[in-house]
This record gives structure tokens, C-alpha cells and sequence, in this order.
């Protein structure tokens, strides 16, 4: 899912500008993976790792969380940024209380997968989100 994000932004002529950014996952998950694209009047500020090209939210910017996404707090640019897209790892958190299953290649009963990906996209000058 992350590799078509990168792709989708590269053929919009903001990938070089983009970067997979571990932000709060709220009540999904430890984290999401938010994509950022860095622009001056952004509404989030990031830091950004260029050589590993990957940046953290501020929201959860702490000692514990750099140590555990192997980052040095060293390498970091600040930016301001822009929110363009986002996955949260649902697993089955909820296909699996609703008994949701699809029938596979094989005809067996399989667990359905759920990510919760949203894109914000201009709309009459404004950004706004549009859940998938």
C-alpha cells in the first residue's frame, strides 16, 4: 500500500516532496502512516530523516519513539507540512467482531483485512478528507 501511495505521488510531481510520516494512530493503532508534503503554510510541522526518507509527526516527536523507529533525533529537519494521505493498520479489528469473511481462489472462508486510507484533495480552494 505504501509503494502505491509513492507512486501515485512521483506521477503528481510531489514525491520529492513527500515523505511516509509516523504520526499517532489514535484509537486504530500505535500509529498511522500519514504522507506529508512539505509546503511553507502546511498545517502539521514533521521532522524529516532525508536519507531514510521517512518523517515523524510532532505530535509524537519523543526520545522513545525515535529510539523504537531507529531515528537520531540529530538528523532530523524540521518543516511545516501538508497531509495527503493515510493508512492505519486495521488487521481485523473490525471484520472480525462482525464475522466479515470473503471466499478466496480457493473457496475457502478467509478473514477480511481492513486499511483505512483517506486522501485530502483540493475542493473549492480547501483541503478536505475523503475516506476510502
Amino acid at each position: 500500500m505504501v509503494e502505491a501511495y509513492h507512486k501515485i505521488f512521483k506521477r503528481l510531481g510531489i514525491g520529492d516532496i513527500t515523505y511516509a510520516t509516523f504520526a499517532s494512530g489514535g484509537s486504530f493503532s500505535k500509529f498511522s502512516h500519514e504522507f506529508q508534503t512539505v509546503c511553507d503554510i502546511g498545517e502539521d510541522t514533521i521532522y524529516i530523516d532525508k536519507a531514510k526518507r521517512v518523517a515523524v509527526n510532532k505530535e509524537v516527536l519523543e526520545d522513545d519513539v525515535l529510539a523504537e523507529l531507529g531515528l537520531d533525533k540529530a538528523h532530523l529537519i524540521e518543516k511545516s507540512a501538508i497531509e495527503v494521505g493515510n493508512i492505519f493498520p486495521l488487521g481485523t479489528k473490525y471484520s472480525k467482531p462482525l464475522g466479515l469473511t470473503y471466499t478466496d481462489k480457493t473457496a475457502s472462508a478467509a478473514r477480511l483485512y481492513g486499511q483505512l486510507r483517506y486522501w485530502a484533495r483540493p475542493a473549492n480552494g480547501r483541503f478536505s478528507r475523503i475516506i476510502q
